[in-house]
């Protein structure tokens, strides 16, 4: 049982139905086309690891394979982590959560990748682009689908989820409440304009060191 309800059931009680595809649309809106082993959440902290499970970008859906039907995890899945392979193969954790204030189209029902995760969090927003296109010697148009990622910041400070570019004068805005501190310690650890992942995280590690909550 996950949240006193059955797996094949919602946060209602109603059975949920099989996921329907996208017809006629090239692509997919998976993170992954793979499934995956993974674990999901939900608010009272009740964790079920689960051996096919994949998440639908497009509906910010969790999906699962259950006697070789697919279904989609409704709410009250909070958080899910999903083991996903690398650029060199090797096969790691990945955090997905929602809960989040709302910003943008998102509100806080939105799953976000949590690259970082500590009193704040660096955020990737996974998302499917619908690009149309004409189709050679014909009068058909092709549509097609597009995965791009979009990085936030929640300062817990703020309470807010903040839009960034990736570059170190906008961390310093978003964390403006240790502004010096943090320009300190960019330049102390020679991060560059646009840093990488690394030391994206590197610089929220320190945020977290020095804030008071």
């Amino acid at each position: 049982m996950f949240g006193g309800s059955s797996y094949l059931s919602d946060h209602n009680g109603s059975v949920l139905k099989p996921n329907k595809n996208n017809d006629g649309v090239q692509g997919n809106p998976y993170l992954t086309e793979d499934w995956c082993k993974g674990q999901i959440e939900n608010r009272s902290g009740i964790k079920l690891d689960v051996e096919k499970l994949r998440f639908n970008i497009v509906q910010n859906r969790v999906e699962y394979e259950f006697n070789k039907q697919v279904y989609e995890l409704s709410i009250p899945c909070i958080r899910f982590i999903i083991q996903l392979p690398s650029e060199d193969g090797r096969v790691g954790p990945h955090l997905f959560q929602s809960g989040f204030p709302a910003v943008d189209e998102q509100n806080g029902m939105t799953f976000y990748e949590v690259v970082y995760n500590g009193k704040c969090k660096l955020l990737k927003l996974h998302k499917v682009i619908l690009s149309e296109y004409a189709e050679p010697l014909s009068v058909n148009r092709i549509k097609r689908m597009r995965k791009i990622s979009v990085w936030y910041v929640f300062n817990p400070a703020k309470n807010k989820v903040i839009k960034f570019n990736k570059r170190t004068e906008e961390l310093e805005s978003i964390f403006d409440d240790r502004k010096v501190e943090i320009s300190e310690f960019i330049k102390s650890q020679k991060i560059r304009k646009k840093p990488t992942d690394t030391e994206l995280e590197k610089i929220c590690g320190f945020y977290d060191s020095i804030i008071e909550l």
